[in-house]
């Protein structure tokens, strides 16, 4: 696994961060299907009930509505549980760990593996679905470790010098090939042309 790759931090945090804590007795269980725009969230209870659902925006209006909903419908300890989705997921993850509620970020992938053959998809119907995978999975939860901003602030560094390192042999490696193939003074047009973007990457990787 690459110590630049954002799966690196991932399991970073999850191995040598995560507090060992008594398992909580959770009584209402969200699930919420996260989108660029919006934030799709469904509630059951501890019998498998389906008792809401509903839609908000994903910024911190939406957010504070969304804690706000989820706080009138508890009845006990709240499990949230919502799949990684990068950036789309980061702020809300951030404040609902903020906001003294535990989180468990999910792949996916685990999510609609546990969930087998089912019929019919929509938002809502994912929610619902994210929601009834925390209630199954309760007794051997792992709760996603509270943030660390210096771990975050560094993943994000080397994700965006790795964009860099990709983006400076793109623009390079074209005008090796001019170099050996092309004529003399398209080489050196072309060259002399993309030295200030050569240049500016180089400084931003360094």
């Amino acid at each position: 696994m690459s110590l630049l790759s954002p799966s690196f931090f991932f399991h970073f945090k999850i191995n040598d961060f995560m507090e060992s804590k008594e398992q909580k007795d959770y009584r209402l269980f969200v699930g919420i299907d996260v989108s660029k725009l919006t934030l799709d969230v469904g509630l059951v209870n501890l019998t498998g009930k389906k008792i809401g659902h509903k839609c908000f925006k994903n910024n911190p209006f939406g957010f504070e509505s969304l804690l706000d909903w989820i706080r009138s419908h508890a009845e006990g300890e709240p499990i949230i549980c919502m799949e990684h989705t990068g950036l789309y997921s980061r702020k809300l993850q951030l404040f609902l760990q903020d906001s003294k509620l535990d989180v468990c970020m999910e792949s996916g992938y685990v999510i609609k593996r546990s969930s087998g053959i089912t019929k019919g998809k929509s938002d809502k119907m994912d929610s619902y679905r994210i929601a009834e995978y925390v209630l199954s999975k309760r007794y051997k939860l792992e709760v996603t470790p509270h943030y660390d901003a210096d771990i975050t602030l560094l993943h994000d560094l080397l994700t965006t010098r790795n964009r860099l390192v990709t983006d400076m042999k793109r623009i390079t490696t074209p005008i090796h090939e001019l170099k050996s193939h092309a004529s003399e003074q398209t080489y050196q047009q072309i060259e002399a042309a993309c030295q200030p973007a050569i240049q500016g990457l180089k400084l931003a990787i360094n």
